[in-house]
């Protein structure tokens, strides 16, 4: 199979594995969110900053290097296996004794046994993580999407039937550990791969450089993405945490998912044609144009109907939200062309350059929120994380574009035709719903928001013919076997019409 058909293909089941885990995933946010309280979300925040923080060295860039290397063994793959079952191991150890620390350094006591019990997901993590980058490594995204839907759907039901019983937060716990579990015995049995009883400290080192800058540019991200969580719970309140917390993951599910799946396949993608520079720039600025194709006429609409969408999905006592939902819709404008650059770093093999940026990119955002906590609320936070990225946005794609000789304007040319479309298409959607009348539910008016925008959209996309539109028509066609072929015209006619009425 070809380069291009691969990468179609692993975009496909990458982006179902996506749309249909954080389908789930979303449904299963909402039904929690009504079963439970801010302050249990809030509680769970507290620990995840450090979680998610310690999770970065269990794998420490391992499962990326083993995808980058070129040429690999049984025994790098055996070596990385037991050397991650080792460093799981050894972080459970660490979280599980230093609960009481946790909890004092919040002063929540209930934190000390939620510690433990997650403590454990760094065990069960590390047997997923060769088994993962294989899979990648090979393009067999279909047997990820697989083991990605098993996990979140028999979590996501555990999580609610534990909701229901009564057990408020430990249902978020829960969900936690039965989605690590299922995902890595799922993976497990379906890479078909076995670690064999060997290990090479010179295998280790192969990926040792590679992997420590890996790891140190992700300890610095990571804290410039959670030191505003961390800061909220020690210096604010719970609810707040919990407020913002909700905010900024329900905003951020589009971005992050998208990204994450196009990550998945385009990372080993680069990878294998990295010594082609052209080739490399011209497939991650298509990328970028499908990226903006998708995330910003989601994010624009999502910023004129933020009220409905909030009082909708979410209920009343979480309209507090709204506002800091349509700051995060503008940081995504951003992030969406951001957080791709770590392709390029990775794949060229260049994980130093990736860590150099990190430290001032990710001070950056820290000093901002810092400052925003200063203020004294989660508003002056997030306006604040929002000044930060859009400083830093042009460092952010200029200095990766260097490596394969692409710049800050490129990626421009490559989004602008979505952002002209998507802008457009929020403008009217805001139109429609200041016309559509109060006495009309929340979700009247959501509905009638979403199904504007999204027939605008289309529209404006075939109207003014635009090359992302093309190719995802041209991947699914491809990949599926549907004929697109009379949809593009159509749009374009359509299109065309609605110039035509413009101009009169």
């Amino acid at each position: 199979m070809s380069l291009q058909r691969a990468t179609a293909r692993g975009v496909v089941w990458s982006s179902i594995e996506r749309v249909a885990g954080q389908g789930l995933q979303l449904a299963t946010t909402v039904l929690l969110i009504r079963l439970l309280t801010p302050k249990d979300f809030g509680l769970l925040a507290m620990v995840t900053v450090f979680i998610g923080f310690a999770m970065t060295f269990s794998e420490f860039g391992f499962g990326s290097a083993l995808i980058q290397k070129q040429d690999i063994t049984p025994q790098h793959t055996s070596s990385v296996f037991w050397t991650n079952v080792l460093l799981g191991m050894a972080i459970t150890a660490i979280f599980f004794f230093s609960a009481p620390l946790l909890a004092s350094f919040y002063n929540a006591p209930l934190l000390e046994s939620l510690t433990r019990a997650l403590a454990f997901t760094f065990t069960i993590n590390a047997f997923s993580i060769v088994p993962r980058a294989l899979l990648a490594r090979a393009m067999h995204f279909q047997r990820l999407a697989k083991a990605e839907i098993i996990a979140v759907t028999i979590a996501g039901i555990s999580a609610v039937c534990v909701a229901l019983v009564g057990w408020g937060v430990w249902a978020l716990v829960v969900q936690n550990l039965i989605r690590e579990m299922t995902r890595s015995l799922a993976t497990l049995l379906l890479a078909n791969w076995r670690p064999e009883a060997r290990f090479s400290l010179a295998a280790i080192k192969d990926f040792i450089k590679y992997g420590s800058h890996l790891s140190g540019f992700q300890f610095i991200n990571y804290w410039a993405r959670n030191s505003d969580n961390l800061l909220i719970g020690k210096y604010l309140s719970v609810s707040s945490l919990g407020i913002y917390t909700r905010a900024y993951s329900i905003l951020l599910i589009p971005l992050t998912q998208l990204i994450g799946a196009l990550t998945q396949v385009m990372f080993p993608a680069l990878s294998s044609i990295q010594n082609d520079i052209h080739k490399v720039r011209d497939v991650y600025l298509r990328a970028m144009g499908i990226i903006s194709f998708l995330i910003y006429p989601a994010m624009l609409g999502l910023l004129v109907a933020a009220k409905p969408f909030t009082l909708t999905l979410l209920g009343a006592h979480w309209l507090d939200s709204a506002y800091i939902i349509q700051i995060f819709c503008i940081v995504s404008l951003s992030q969406a062309i951001c957080n791709p650059t770590g392709w390029i770093y990775m794949s060229q093999g260049r994980t130093d350059w990736m860590f150099r940026w990190g430290l001032f990119g990710s001070t950056s955002l820290i000093v901002a929120i810092v400052i925003g906590v200063y203020f004294g609320s989660i508003e002056s936070v997030a306006i604040a994380y929002l000044v930060a990225t859009l400083l830093i946005t042009y460092p952010c794609i200029a200095i990766p574009g260097k490596l394969i000789q692409m710049t800050f304007m490129d990626v421009i040319r490559a989004i602008a035709p979505s952002f002209i479309c998507a802008s457009i298409m929020a403008f009217l959607v805001w139109c429609i719903g200041a016309t559509l009348p109060e006495t009309w539910s929340a979700s009247i008016h959501l509905t009638v928001q979403v199904f504007s925008g999204t027939i605008i959209y289309l529209v404006l996309a075939g109207g003014f013919r635009l090359k992302a539109c093309r190719e995802l028509c041209q991947i699914t066609a491809e990949q599926f076997g549907v004929k697109v072929e009379a949809i593009i015209p159509a749009l374009g006619s359509l299109g065309n019409r609605y110039r035509s009425l413009i101009r009169k």
